[in-house]
């Protein structure tokens, strides 16, 4: 049985969320995965912005099932005309997660997961520009108008991030030095930006954190996602990959069946014998809604992760006792 038929039965969203996939044009995917012109070498490119000054635009695209990401890549990242402009002024780099992994490279096969996940990338297309020291610059997505529409677009952003308060914030961070007062400076910073901001810099809060195992600086209240909520999205995805694992086991036990209710039918019955951990991640869940305010950013991610497990629990654990 294939992952993503385990993934469809469990409606899986601590996968990236895929903007407007659903709505998207049908578009038949491109024939190679990587635009001519583009790198798929993220880390030679780096070592490049570095040399050269020039900051990346990174995109990342679902090749072959993103309706978004192909019409984008149609319209815009595989026109020549539009490549030799941008890399006259930016290090262009395609960072794809196609269903077919056979269209990527070695080293992207390697790479691409980390990359997408270090920028934490929840949509898909996304297109990123990064300066040479890897802080993000601006991000966009999909856009019409064709190729010279886009470049202006990406010039716009790069001129605006770069006037950014956050960004600005960033530099700021990375040029705090070493010492005993390190930790009372990045607090500094990290507690007066919003939420998406600090976990794109999770390290620094890590830090901070750390500096405060007992909570008696003051440091750790003020970040309760990474404390609390942050936790149990790991226990989450950790869970899903076990079951995952353990349905694909039963499938074979099977001998892996070509009928697709046959199979759902095994993963249902595998996740209801396994249940007892995402049950106790919902109750867990719950008890840290219930210290938060209604309003707070981090509320958002929790409510993100109690439907998910809503779903899946009522879905498929909650019909077998009524």
């Amino acid at each position: 049985m294939q992952k993503l038929l385990l993934l469809a039965l469990l409606a899986f969203a601590s996968l990236p969320v895929f903007a407007n996939s659903e709505s998207a044009p049908a578009e038949k995917a491109l024939k190679t995965s990587t635009p001519a012109g583009w790198s798929d070498d993220f880390a030679s490119a780096q070592a490049h912005a570095k040399k050269s000054g020039k900051n990346l635009v990174v995109a990342f695209s679902g090749s072959d099932w993103c309706g978004w990401c192909i019409r984008l890549e149609k319209e815009v990242l595989s026109r020549k005309s539009f490549t030799t402009a941008l890399r006259s002024e930016f290090i262009p780099v395609y960072i794809d997660l196609p269903q077919d992994k056979s269209r990527l490279s070695s080293a992207a096969q390697k790479q691409n997961a980390g990359v997408v996940a270090r920028y934490r990338i929840e949509r898909f297309p996304a297109v990123l520009i990064i300066d040479a020291e890897s802080d993000v610059v601006a991000q966009t997505g999909y856009a019409d108008g064709g190729p010279q529409k886009y470049l202006e677009l990406l010039r716009k952003l790069c001129k605006e991030g770069k006037n950014n308060p956050v960004y600005r914030a960033q530099k700021t961070l990375r040029k705090i030095p070493q010492g005993n007062d390190r930790a009372e400076k990045l607090d500094a910073v990290l507690s007066t930006l919003p939420l998406r901001v600090q976990i794109a810099n999770t390290d620094y809060v890590r830090e901070v954190l750390d500096a405060d195992l007992d909570g008696s600086r003051g440091f750790r209240r003020k970040y309760l996602y990474f404390t609390d909520i942050l936790p149990l999205e790991q226990s989450f995805h950790a869970e899903i990959s076990r079951l995952e694992k353990l349905t694909e086991e039963a499938v074979l036990r099977h001998g892996k069946p070509q009928d697709k209710a046959e199979c759902a039918q095994i993963a249902i019955e595998t996740i209801r014998k396994n249940s007892a951990q995402l049950i106790f991640l919902r109750e867990q869940a719950q008890k840290v809604k219930s210290r938060l305010s209604k309003s707070a950013p981090e509320t958002v991610r929790l409510n993100s992760l109690l439907f998910e497990l809503n779903h899946i629990i009522a879905t498929h654990l909650e019909e077998e006792r009524d």
